[in-house]
């Protein structure tokens, strides 16, 4: 259907499979980021998974930096910043934010109703505002896994992004501010979609942060800006 709409369906799968398992769960050891690497065959192949560095782990912030803004995803269990001119969507914004819903919808090609199904699971939307002329808008969700009780194996990601014919998967163990996680590179290939799915534990549970673009370098930058800023919300 539509780049955005199969992008959320991602995460969506994820929270209805509950892809827990009995294997352990990521621990603190190893050096600060990025610890280690599990990849499928194509993912060494493919020179459009060259993003440059992994996304560094500091310290949690107390500030946005500058260009961006705080958004809170409570369900969730975090706060993240975002760029100010990105468009937030949520389920509120189908009565606060109804002079902004309409058009963003229109520009992400997805009715009402579908609307309101995708954020009955994924709590925060958020789309580059400024995109481009014929360029998919960027776009990074985050959604509460209720039915995960760990942040799962690599296997495990792999298997539920599998379904969805993703391919070129690589999945790492990092360091972020709010504890360790794992995150998944991917691609969509017959839609053009490069994404980076992460896992991190939350006082909730588990929590995705899921980011979308037209090209593996853009999703990488748009993580590798996202990243640094996770609080516990």
């Amino acid at each position: 259907m539509k780049r955005l709409l199969l992008t959320l369906g991602l995460v969506a799968a994820l929270a209805l499979g509950g892809c827990g398992s009995d294997d352990e769960p990521p621990t603190q050891a190893g050096p600060p980021a990025e610890r280690s690497t599990t990849s499928d065959p194509s993912a060494s192949t493919d020179p459009s998974q060259s993003t440059g560095e992994s996304p560094s782990a500091p310290t949690q912030p107390t500030g946005a930096p500058d260009g961006m803004r705080f958004v809170n995803a409570k369900k969730s269990g975090l706060r993240l910043a975002a760029p100010e001119d990105w468009t937030l969507l949520n389920r509120e914004s189908l009565t606060k934010n109804a002079d902004q819903l309409a058009p963003a919808l229109e520009a992400m090609n997805m009715d009402l109703e579908t609307f309101k199904q995708v954020t009955s699971q994924v709590e925060v939307i958020l789309v580059d505002g400024t995109p481009g002329p014929g360029k998919s808008a960027a776009n990074v969700n985050v959604a509460p896994l209720p039915m995960i009780a760990e942040v799962p194996p690599a296997s495990a990601l792999r298997a539920q992004f599998a379904q969805l014919n993703a391919t070129h998967m690589q999945v790492t163990e990092i360091d972020t501010p709010v504890g360790p996680g794992r995150l998944l590179t991917y691609q969509l290939e017959a839609l053009g979609v490069h994404g980076k799915a992460l896992f991190v534990p939350t006082s909730t549970g588990v929590a995705s942060v899921t980011v979308s673009a037209s090209s593996a370098s853009e999703s990488a930058s748009i993580m590798d800006r996202i990243l640094p800023t996770l609080q516990t919300g």
